[in-house]
């Protein structure tokens, strides 16, 4: 899963830490993805504590989303 990490409604990092806690959830295993609209440090590693497995400054290219099923084929 994408997501952007502001969400109109809240954080999508409350999110993937909530999932992340549940290893019955069927999206335990679930690779997910941060896509920032900044490039800052502390955003990177609060993404990455929370449960995302890459961040990925936008945009969003076609070459970087072939990228990402080259590396995590099976997610």
């Amino acid at each position: 899963m994408v997501s952007d990490l502001d969400l109109s409604d809240g954080s999508s990092k409350n999110i993937v830490t909530k999932i992340k806690a549940m290893p019955d959830s069927p999206n335990y295993k679930a690779s997910f993805v941060a896509a920032p609209g900044h490039q800052d440090a502390q955003i990177y590693q609060e993404a990455i504590k929370a449960g995302f497995l890459i961040v990925l400054p936008k945009p969003l290219t076609l070459e970087k989303a072939f990228m990402l099923f080259e590396i995590y084929p099976e997610s």
